[in-house]
């Protein structure tokens, strides 16, 4: 897994933001672990090579908002291809 991410968004900081890139490459019985490893769902990351595409924005103190989108995505073996997922979340610290 590599990522690539300009700018920050802080959690402090209202108007920030950030915009990141990744790509997968994982093996059969892989496990990435969740959050905070990634935005996807575990039980679909196997077998497969995908990019993802995203950007978090804090729309108030304490508040992000985030977007990710997969494209890409394809079985590495024997497998059909993986559907592409697109997560849209807000963040709230107390």
């Amino acid at each position: 897994m590599g990522t690539l991410q300009y700018g920050k968004a802080d959690f402090h900081t209202p108007g920030s933001w950030d915009a990141w890139l990744e790509y997968l490459d994982l093996d059969d019985g892989s496990f990435m672990g969740g959050n905070p490893f990634t935005w996807r769902f575990s039980s679909d990351m196997d077998n497969q090579r995908s990019w993802g595409i995203g950007a978090d924005y804090i729309v108030a103190k304490n508040l992000k908002f985030s977007v990710m989108q997969s494209f890409a995505s394809q079985a590495k073996t024997g497998s059909p291809d993986p559907h592409e997922m697109t997560r849209i979340h807000f963040q709230m610290l107390f």
